[in-house]
C-alpha cells in the first residue's frame, strides 16, 4: 500500500532494544509515567534498514499511533478503507480501524480486531492528512487494552483481542476539523480521556465496563489534543 503523504507508514519496525529480554514494558503513550524515558540500558542510538532492527512487518494500512509493548506482545493501531490518498480519499463510510497484536520476539501476528466507523468523520483534507484516523496510542493495564478511535468511541479489549466494551464519547468536531489525537491514560480503576474535540470534555470511565465516573465539560477543550498526565501534589 502506498500513499503520497510522507507520514504514512504501513510497516511496524521493531528496534532491537524494544525486543530485548531485559527491556521494560512500554504500556502507554510516551512510556512509563508518560515521561518518554526508558530505564533500559544499552539502547541503540542509531538504526536503519539493516542496523539494530529486530524485525519488520507490513500493516494493513497507515496509522500514526505509537506501538506499545507488554511482555512478549506489541500492540499498534492503523486504519483502512478511507483517507489513503488526498487526491482520491474514497467513501468515509468505508473507514475501518484495526488493533493488531504481534509477537515481540519475531513479529508474527497474534490477533487482529477491526472496528467499523459509526459517525461522520472529519473529511480527509487539510491537517488531518498528516495523521489520519488512527492517531491515539493504545494503553494497557496487563489485563485489558484500551483504544480511543475518536467519534467511534473508546474500546476495551482483552489480551486476546475480544472486545469487552465500547463507549461513545461524542461526535463533535473542532473548528478546523483536524481530527482526534489524544491518547487514553490509566489511573487506579479509571480510563482518563481528553475528549475535547469530540465532546468538549475531560472524562473518566470505569475500566471494567466503560461507565462514566466523572466528566468536566468546557467549550475551550475543543482545541485540545493533549494526553492527560497524573501529577501528585502535597495536598
Amino acid at each position: 500500500m502506498k500513499s503520497t503523504a510522507p507520514w504514512f507508514s504501513c510497516l511496524l519496525v521493531l528496534v532491537a532494544w524494544f525486543s530485548a529480554v531485559d527491556a521494560e514494558d512500554w504500556t502507554r503513550f510516551r512510556g512509563p509515567n508518560g515521561s518518554g524515558k526508558s530505564t533500559t540500558e544499552s539502547i541503540p542510538a542509531t538504526w536503519g534498514s539493516s542496523k539494530n532492527i529486530k524485525w519488520s512487518v507490513s500493516l494493513p494500512g497507515p496509522g500514526s499511533s505509537c506501538p506499545i509493548g507488554l511482555g512478549d506482545r506489541v500492540f499498534v493501531t492503523c486504519y483502512t478503507g478511507y483517507g489513503l490518498d488526498p487526491r482520491s480519499p474514497g467513501n468515509v463510510s468505508d473507514l475501518k480501524r484495526h488493533v493488531l497484536c504481534f509477537d515481540r520476539n519475531d513479529g508474527h501476528e497474534l490477533w487482529r480486531a477491526t472496528v467499523d466507523s459509526e459517525h461522520d468523520e472529519d473529511p480527509f483534507k487539510g491537517f488531518i492528512t498528516d495523521h489520519g484516523y488512527a492517531s491515539s496510542t493504545p494503553v494497557t493495564d496487563g489485563q485489558r487494552l484500551f483504544v480511543h478511535f475518536g467519534k467511534t468511541g473508546v474500546f476495551a479489549f482483552d489480551m486476546d483481542g475480544k472486545q469487552i466494551w465500547k463507549k461513545h464519547v461524542g461526535s463533535l468536531s473542532d473548528p478546523a476539523k483536524w481530527g482526534n489525537g489524544a491518547s487514553c491514560m490509566l489511573y487506579k480503576d479509571l480510563v482518563i480521556l481528553n475528549a475535547g474535540n469530540t465532546d468538549n470534555a475531560l472524562l473518566a470511565l470505569k475500566q471494567s465496563d466503560g461507565s462514566e465516573v466523572w466528566k468536566v465539560t468546557d467549550k475551550r477543550f475543543t482545541n485540545s489534543w493533549s494526553t492527560p498526565v497524573i501529577v501528585k501534589v502535597d495536598d
